[in-house]
């Protein structure tokens, strides 16, 4: 449900599509501060449909907006539409710090992972930062199905997360991808 202020912002999207790209005083782009302030999933799937290079637009601290919506903990439907119009954001884009928005998210949560997955390993497939993780390695190409291992061989990993995707998803390793290829 979009309240009326983002309904206004909308409009202007629709109607002002030549703007969009223009960048402010700090070089944000309007992609930016729509993950800053939480914006709806219809606003940022607008903006997208609109400019959609603004998923990979980084701001001077190499910040692309996938960035901002992981550390502002935005909804997984807003992760999953930047994802969408940019996958390998999600792992190869690094801010000023070497931080992918994937890293992030796994030093957020990743005490909490490794935790469930020593005391009940089913639990950690049901969790929801587990389910956000995942959503990192199954946008990358909507058009060619794969596993989460094969993605996250292809893709910087941050420190201790390979290792337990290796565990968690160990019946995998024999499995040939779409090029007859294992992880």
């Amino acid at each position: 449900r979009v309240i009326w202020q983002w309904k206004e912002i909308l409009a202007w999207i629709v109607f002002h599509p030549d703007e969009l790209t223009d960048l402010d005083k700090t070089g944000q782009s309007i992609l930016h501060h729509a993950c800053l302030f939480r914006a709806p999933a219809e606003v940022i799937q607008m903006i997208l449909w609109q400019a959609p290079e603004l998923a990979s637009l980084k701001n001077p601290d190499g910040e692309v907006p996938l960035h901002w919506a992981v550390r502002l903990s935005a909804p997984n439907e807003q992760i999953e539409s930047l994802l969408q119009a940019c996958p390998e954001s999600g792992t190869w884009a690094k801010d000023r710090d070497g931080h992918s928005p994937l890293s992030l998210l796994w030093d957020r949560h990743r005490e909490a992972i490794l935790e469930a997955w020593w005391v009940d390993r089913s639990k950690v497939q049901t969790m929801h930062a587990w389910k956000r993780i995942m959503l990192f390695l199954s946008c990358q190409d909507p058009n060619i199905p794969e596993k989460p291992l094969h993605v996250a061989c292809r893709c910087p990993s941050p420190a201790g997360f390979f290792p337990l995707l290796l565990q968690i998803f160990k019946d995998d390793l024999l499995c040939p991808d779409s090029a007859s290829r294992t992880p």
